[in-house]
């Protein structure tokens, strides 16, 4: 994905891995160059859909996703966060206690020179067992003392 506008969904972009599904892996994607602001507008599926589930105000979701490269992005005006990096098993706590047919932490993914504005919270890192993500040159710096470095 990449010199694309998410403005004004319930969450801006979507990358996911999910349980029981044709496709067993999300991996070595590119979300580069996007415009990701203001997502915020409230959730209308209907209470029965999976995606009834995602919380408003989210520019960018990677759950359980790998090798993503998250590059030069605008991640603006997110009531939420610009960003979750989290684990499949995070939202799926009861299917998680049984057999996956997937692989449900995110690992070696890269968030390198984003510019983060106006989000409640910039990131949220919750990689449940994810190992090798990192962050390198985002904007501003304030989240990135907590969050793996790139080396």
């Amino acid at each position: 994905m990449t010199h694309n506008r998410a403005v004004g969904n319930t969450a801006g972009i979507i990358v996911d891995v999910i349980d029981g599904r044709q496709a067993k892996i999300a991996s070595d994607n590119a979300v580069t160059h996007n415009e990701i602001r203001d997502n915020n507008r409230p959730n209308s599926a209907p209470p029965e859909a999976e995606t009834s589930r995602i919380l408003p105000g989210i520019g960018l979701v990677l759950d359980g996703a790998d090798r993503t490269l998250v590059a030069g992005n605008r991640i603006a005006g997110n009531h939420l966060a610009g960003v979750t990096l989290v684990s499949f098993c995070l939202g799926e706590s009861e299917a998680c206690m049984h057999p996956l047919d997937i692989d449900p932490y995110p690992d070696m993914n890269r968030f390198v020179g984003n510019q983060f504005e106006g989000n409640k919270t910039d990131v949220i890192y919750i990689p449940g067992n994810g190992q090798g993500n990192c962050f390198a040159h985002n904007r501003p710096k304030s989240d990135d003392a907590q969050l793996p470095p790139c080396r």
